[in-house]
């Protein structure tokens, strides 16, 4: 017969075994109250971070410095070596009125004429209908003004250039030379206008790099 013995546990084995037992419960208990992560997510995917701050857009980020748009410029004035900031100015008008500078520079529109273009070849449009304006400019400051850089834009209601029209039959001559103090220079303009003619329409003259440009604002019957 296979002999064999029962001898009691040690107090020592005894304490040992309960320990494990104890760590074994508080390790199976832990796993059952969390969640496991669902499959293909990470634990530091689970942790929740704040939504970035949203850049400002270009419609809001607006500069403090910025200045607010002029009422009576349109277009801006045209770069001109040597040419500082316009200093005189001049409140906008009517077609069939004046311009008139605090320092006696006076602008008008003397004559609107209506035709069509009859010239062919490239760069025309036989046929296309156009305005042609005749502008009069009075030096009636003491200084010379040179308005050999004169640019004049035909805008309208929308604020969409009119395209110029320099065939020989539009008569087109712009601005030219130097104007004495108390005498008249004019100069003669030409737009692809619209068979309406009475529409509203904004003419910016800009002349030199004195005077802010004179503006009219109207309809040019």
């Amino acid at each position: 017969m296979i002999a064999t013995s029962a001898h009691p546990l040690s107090r020592r084995a005894t304490t040992g075994i309960a320990a494990a037992a104890l760590g074994l419960t508080i390790i199976l208990t832990a796993t059952a109250c969390s969640e496991p992560p669902a499959e293909g997510t990470s634990a530091a995917s689970q942790v929740p971070t704040a939504p970035p701050t949203p850049a400002p857009s270009a419609a809001t980020a607006t500069p403090a410095d910025a200045p607010p748009p002029a009422a009576d410029a349109p277009v801006a004035k045209v770069g001109r070596i040597g040419g500082g900031a316009a200093t005189v100015g001049a409140a906008a008008s009517a077609p069939g009125a004046p311009v008139v500078y605090s320092d006696g520079v006076t602008l008008r529109i003397t004559d609107v004429s209506y035709a069509a273009e009859t010239s062919q070849g490239p760069g025309t449009s036989t046929g296309r209908e156009f305005a042609r304006l005749t502008v009069e400019l009075t030096n009636g400051s003491s200084q010379p003004i040179d308005v050999s850089t004169s640019v004049v834009t035909v805008l309208d209601a929308e604020g969409n250039r009119f395209t110029p029209v320099y065939t020989p039959e539009s008569g087109a001559r712009d601005f030219s030379g130097t104007v004495d103090p108390r005498q008249t220079t004019t100069a003669v303009y030409a737009v692809a206008a619209p068979t309406d003619h009475s529409a509203p329409l904004t003419i910016v003259v800009d002349f030199d790099a004195l005077h802010t440009s004179a503006v009219f604002r109207g309809a040019l019957t």
